[in-house]
């Protein structure tokens, strides 16, 4: 065909491989061309179709270019374009050819280095070489199959307004998502007559990286003890100005940390686990020959230790410490009834408040005092036992943090420091109350209705608590408590009568009110609580016969009645309790009371100063007394001149009972 004086649709590149005249064809080709067609008239547009034998004819061509240099890494295509395309076809229009029409590693960059000659018998087939996919430092002698979005790197010597290559008819293929275990290290095709531009070396510059340069991150990335002090520094309660003073318990416990770094590796997270031993080991050097005002008073400075340590502060799992209870390694409970602390609880206990649920310090010289010393009790939210008792816990009445405690079951602050107002809001939201011992308080005050009002409580055990005021807080028991054991004993201000609502408390197993200024009748309706098996009424104000109602008390086998004004006969059918039923004990002012069937009676003129056995013997003369309070600053409460079954009620009864309770619950 002749040459065509109309402008070419697209530029004329160099062409490195011979093409067989049955493919090349001058007809247009249908399918759309991504280069926009811009090239200067006068270029044959049967270039590619009649490419000549010498190359001279497209030199000057070449170095027409005046624009800039357009980037694209697709091949160039066989056929002119028609229109132009502003987007690669997402298919190719007919099946791609099997050989490729060009190929790029092997054509110089600038049209001078075409040698002017090129020898006719170059091959017909273009090199099998396919590049791989791995990337490489050094350029890629092979072109891709994406279009690029960056400039040519190589550029003209005369700039062009066109793009210098223009896409191949070869379908569009994604380069492999993962790089290539190792890289092909030669061609494998037949090498092109012509220059490369560089040579490509045998291997890439640098080996490809096959997996990560570093392991990835599986534990700390830093050093324990590093992440120990940034911890401990997040959770501190000071903002970490503790550790400021190396002497503080919080810097003895994190340093004996750091040097255990090497225990941590449990099932438990690192940060929960660490968190754990820091809270027992601030519990340990703030309780453990730690001086107070308790100490100095009995001890002096030889301060004395815990009686038991096994496994603390060691590498042992803190689950395997003395008085440690867990649950899949998290702490649930500390138990350290009667076992020598001494200084004070410190509120870093509060650090396991998600787990805890039992705190025992019972009996220990510890001594907290005022809303800063024991605001980490209401921190203890999941606390189901608080046992305080015997310590030198000291506040202005019930500390008020306790009344957070919503799931409390089991309270124990007899014989502590706390002292005024008996505040009943402190017991609000306590549905799960059972257990509650105040004895040995300074309250001063009425048992507030509250206490009447807890749908679960069993035990109440308020003795010796200086109470003023009434019993009041039995109207607000419903047929439906649960209320087994009630002890009010040793309350001279607490006065007025016995309610008669207390027929209605069907469980009431043991009623005892001794040593009070209780005043009227024993009301009738007792009669109907009948679960009753122990009554201590003695040394009250009551007055009038007794009821024959106590007859109907089918289980009762302890009843106290003596020094009161309670006159008349026992009734026959009270006696009959003593021939037929349980009633072993049956004590009355037999100078005042006809009973022919009481164990113990005594003489209303005597003050209780004689004992007379059921025959009218007369007894020795007893002297009862409890002894000191066991804490620093109260008083001594005692009994004068009681009964014997009294005495031991007091004594054995209920120091056995709080003895069970406490074995219950000891971990080990």
């Amino acid at each position: 065909s002749s040459p065509s004086n109309t402008r070419s649709d697209e530029p004329i590149y160099e062409k490195t491989t011979a093409v067989p005249s049955s493919v090349v064809s001058s007809e247009p080709s249908s399918r759309h061309s991504d280069v926009p067609t811009q090239l200067s008239s006068g270029i044959p547009s049967f270039a590619l179709s009649a490419f000549p034998t010498h190359v001279d004819s497209i030199v000057p061509l070449l170095a027409k270019s005046v624009g800039p240099t357009l980037s694209t890494t697709l091949l160039p295509s066989l056929y002119p374009s028609i229109t132009q395309s502003k987007a690669p076809t997402s298919s190719p229009s007919r099946e791609p050819t099997t050989v490729p029409s060009y190929t790029h590693s092997f054509l110089p960059t600038f049209a001078s280095d075409i040698p002017s000659s090129v020898s006719s018998n170059w091959p017909t087939t273009a090199s099998s070489y396919t590049p791989t996919p791995l990337p490489s430092s050094f350029p890629s002698t092979k072109p891709t199959n994406r279009r690029s979005s960056s400039p040519t790197p190589s550029p003209t010597r005369n700039p062009s307004r066109s793009p210098t290559l223009i896409p191949t008819n070869v379908p569009f293929n994604p380069p492999s998502a993962a790089p290539s275990s190792s890289p092909t290290p030669v061609p494998t095709g037949t090498p092109s007559s012509f220059p490369s531009t560089a040579s490509p070396t045998d291997l890439p510059t640098r080996s490809p990286t096959l997996k990560p340069s570093s392991s990835p991150t599986t534990g700390i990335t830093a050093s324990p003890t590093t992440m120990i002090s940034d911890l401990l520094s997040s959770v501190a309660f000071d903002g970490g100005r503790e550790f400021k003073d190396l002497s503080s318990y919080q810097s003895r416990a994190r340093a004996w940390l750091e040097s255990q770094e090497d225990v941590y590796m449990y099932e438990m997270p690192f940060a929960d686990r660490l968190i754990q031993r820091y809270a027992l080991a601030c519990f340990y050097f703030a309780t453990n020959e730690v001086s107070n005002q308790v100490t100095d008073y009995f001890f002096g400075e030889a301060v004395p230790g815990w009686a038991e340590t096994t496994n603390w502060i060691s590498s042992e799992h803190e689950c395997d410490w003395y008085g440690i209870q867990c649950e899949d390694e998290t702490i649930t409970g500390i138990g350290m009834y009667n076992n020598g602390l001494t200084g004070k609880v410190p509120p870093e206990v509060a650090l396991l408040s998600q787990s805890l649920t039992f705190f025992d310090v019972y009996s220990n010289m510890v001594h907290n005092s005022g809303d800063e010393e024991t605001h980490f009790l209401g921190e203890l939210t999941n606390l189901r036992y608080l046992l305080l008792g015997q310590t030198y816990f000291e506040y202005d009445g019930i500390p008020e943090s306790i009344g957070r405690l919503k799931y409390l079951e089991e309270l124990d602050c007899s014989y502590s420091l706390f002292g005024g107002s008996f505040q009943g809001s402190v017991f609000e939201n306590k549905p799960n109350l059972r257990f509650l011992v105040l004895s040995g308080l300074f309250l001063g005050s009425p048992i507030p209705r509250e206490i009447g009002e807890l749908p679960s409580l069993e035990e109440f055990y308020i003795d010796s608590a200086d109470l003023t005021g009434d019993l009041s807080f039995i109207e607000s028991m419903t047929e439906s408590s649960p209320i087994s054991k009630m002890w009010l004993d040793y309350n001279p201000g607490l006065s007025g009568t016995i309610p008669a609502a207390i027929g209605r408390l069907i469980n009431l197993q043991s009623f005892s009110l001794v040593e009070s200024s209780l005043s009227g009748n024993i009301p009738p309706e007792i009669g109907m609580a009948q679960s009753l098996e122990e009554v201590w009424l003695y040394s009250n104000n009551l007055s009038g016969p007794v009821p024959d109602e106590i007859g109907n008390l089918l289980y009762l086998h302890t009843f106290e009645i003596d020094s009161n004004d309670i006159t008349g006969v026992m009734p026959n059918d009270v006696c009959d309790l003593t021939l037929y039923g349980w009633l072993s004990t049956l004590a009355a002012d037999c100078d005042e009371v006809a009973c022919p069937c009481c164990t113990s009676c005594y003489s209303a003129l005597s003050e209780k100063s004689e004992i007379f056995d059921g025959n009218g013997d007369t007894g020795a003369s007893l002297e009862g007394n409890m002894g000191d309070s066991m804490k620093f600053g109260n008083v001594a409460h005692g009994k004068e001149k009681t009964s014997k079954m009294s005495l031991s009620k007091y004594n054995g009864s209920i120091q056995s009972s709080q003895a069970t309770h406490h074995l219950k619950h000891m971990p080990h």
